[in-house]
């Protein structure tokens, strides 16, 4: 949401062009839902719709003082403050510990599999090195050109 709430800003020092952080509250959540076709479903805290809950403690850095809650949620919180979530009403975390895998075994399969990864890459890495100072040439010169139109994706 920070990353969403704060990309157009780069773009425009007007900041009554900006998206406020109650808007991508609700792209996060209802908008989410809508843009899945699932509107009707989920996105929303309401009697027959399934029921994916994130409790966090209020009592963490990012939270503390609690002035404006949507603001503090949009630009401070980074999943630090999570304590319990529940998912289509099965709770999966509870007091930071999840309860339906084994982190441990998860994390040793990550890190087998970035290793794996790392050496399947190996020549594509080696191939974006050679080729990253004509990329940045050609968007260096596609950015400095004019398009006839604004390029942001929302309107007021």
């Amino acid at each position: 949401m920070r990353f969403a709430a704060t990309l157009h800003k780069v773009k425009s020092f007007d900041n009554g062009k900006w998206i406020k952080a109650e808007q991508v509250l609700k792209f996060a959540t209802s908008g989410g839902a809508k843009v899945h076709l699932k509107e009707n479903e989920i996105g929303k805290l309401k009697e027959g719709y399934k029921a994916d809950i994130v409790l966090l403690d209020l009592n963490t850095s990012n939270l503390v003082p609690l002035n404006n809650p949507i603001n503090l949620l949009v630009y401070s919180e980074n999943g630090s403050s999570v304590r319990d979530v529940f998912v289509d009403g099965k709770m999966i975390v509870e007091n930071r510990k999840v309860l339906n895998i084994d982190e441990i075994e998860v994390f040793e399969e990550a890190r087998v599999a970035i290793k794996s990864i790392m050496n399947k890459n190996r020549k594509l890495f080696k191939f974006f090195k050679q080729g990253k100072p004509y990329v940045n040439q050609v968007y260096k010169r596609a950015t400095a050109k004019g398009i006839g139109f604004n390029r942001r994706c929302f309107d007021e």
